[in-house]
């Protein structure tokens, strides 16, 4: 398919994107943990030391935003569905830096509770990241993807470090299902407008998100892989 096939969803209405809203969690966090503290290093920390990191709870359609693309690669038949994958990128805490997101413009990374990417496993040998949030180019060459956005996970503090739970898209359409309450505050308000198309729904599962959002094997579909693992398996280069 080519890329600008699929361009047209990044100008949807907002349900092609999440703007993420920022979020006081950082005061949810042990006190000393600061920014700067993602780094483990001190040489590490002083090389960051003009760039702040926030805390988004974002907007929460990337995942479904990933279902509908799955869903027009699969209807379109411009791909085979199989070499495509959605990739659940989170971790135990939910705290992921990702760099290049259009919300956090310059040098520094958005920390996401957790984002969700298209794979397609090309079958001329390149595999490509579509993410409707980042300012790399749509798609974005894995290899680039990974160096630009992950960057390396050498330097971040444990916690901080990405897995990533990868799908095939067949799958991803049969089985995930969201109700939507994660977009309520705690009064059932929506935070933001909800896309204007029905809750995605199987035919005996209204809401399995977290089975998806979780990096516990044992838990859901697909497999689960850390940032080596995953640039290893997917990428051309050798890390």
């Amino acid at each position: 398919m080519e890329a600008q096939s699929l361009r047209h969803l990044q100008c949807m209405a907002h349900d092609s994107r999440h703007g993420g809203t920022a979020v006081n969690k950082i005061d949810k966090l042990p006190r000393e943990i600061s920014w700067f503290l993602m780094y483990q290093s001190e040489e590490s920390r002083q090389k960051q030391v003009n760039h702040v990191w926030v805390v988004f709870d974002k907007n929460k359609t990337s995942e479904e935003n990933i279902w509908k693309l799955c869903e027009y690669i699969k209807n379109h038949d411009q791909y085979p569905l199989e070499e495509c994958y959605a990739v659940f990128i989170s971790n135990e805490r939910k705290m992921i830096p990702i760099w290049k997101q259009q919300t956090r413009p310059g040098n520094g990374p958005v920390i996401w509770d957790y984002h969700v990417v298209l794979l397609h496993v090309s079958s001329g040998g390149q595999s490509f990241i579509y993410d409707l949030d980042t300012v790399l180019p749509f798609p974005c060459p894995f290899d680039t993807y990974v160096e630009d956005a992950f960057k390396s996970d050498d330097d971040i503090h444990p916690q901080f470090r990405r897995k990533f739970r990868v799908i095939r898209a067949d799958l991803y359409l049969k089985n995930f299902a969201s109700d939507r309450s994660h977009m309520k505050d705690s009064s059932g308000n929506w935070k933001e407008p909800p896309p204007p198309y029905p809750c995605i729904e199987t035919g005996d599962c209204k809401m399995n998100l977290n089975d998806f959002i979780s990096m516990d094997p044992e838990v859901g579909w697909g497999a689960v892989y850390t940032l080596s693992e995953f640039a290893h398996r997917f990428g051309s280069k050798n890390y």
